[in-house]
């Protein structure tokens, strides 16, 4: 068990190594962050703005209707024959509002990672070390049943453990 403290915080972070697996010191200071530690991260816009739109119909009662936008293929200029779907003067303010925000969301976050990667230049050797562990088939890297913390495991050990129990 490798019991160590983060200089910058009084909070210990626990890293426990059950596997046969020596890890070298900067595998340590990566794994110490914890399991919920983010390394560098983007912002999924079409999941975001998708959320949004759920939300947008939730909150304005509108019925998702399917619109056969096979027709707006063929025919881009013929809008008579085009289902087109009128909003209520509340609904078009909430839809702005709901855009006003979304962006807003965007820029405070392309900002928050940049400042992000700015300040933890570190950043990337961190993700190369996260992702060589991760390749390693012989360990398996796990939380604690109870607390905080990162366990380290033989994978062999603990899938025959697994088939004991079941």
């Amino acid at each position: 068990m490798i019991n160590t403290t983060d200089k910058n915080t009084t909070e210990p972070k626990v890293v426990w190594n059950f596997s046969n697996r020596n890890l070298a010191e900067e595998e340590l200071r990566v794994l110490e962050k914890g399991m919920s530690y983010n390394h560098s991260c983007t912002v999924n816009r079409s999941k975001v703005i998708s959320n949004v739109e759920y939300l947008f119909h939730q909150a304005s009662k509108i019925p998702k209707e399917s619109i056969d936008f096979k027709k707006w293929d063929e025919d881009p200029d013929d809008i008579a024959n085009k289902e087109i779907r009128v909003l209520e003067p509340k609904q078009l303010s909430l839809a702005a509002d709901l855009k006003s925000t979304t962006e807003k969301f965007f820029q405070h976050a392309q900002m928050s990672i940049k400042m992000r990667k700015d300040k933890n230049l570190n950043g990337n050797h961190d993700d190369k070390i996260l992702l060589k562990l991760s390749k390693d088939l012989s360990i398996l890297i796990t939380k604690p049943d109870k607390g905080r913390g990162v366990v380290i495991l033989d994978r062999n050990d603990y899938i025959e453990k697994l088939e004991k129990i079941l």
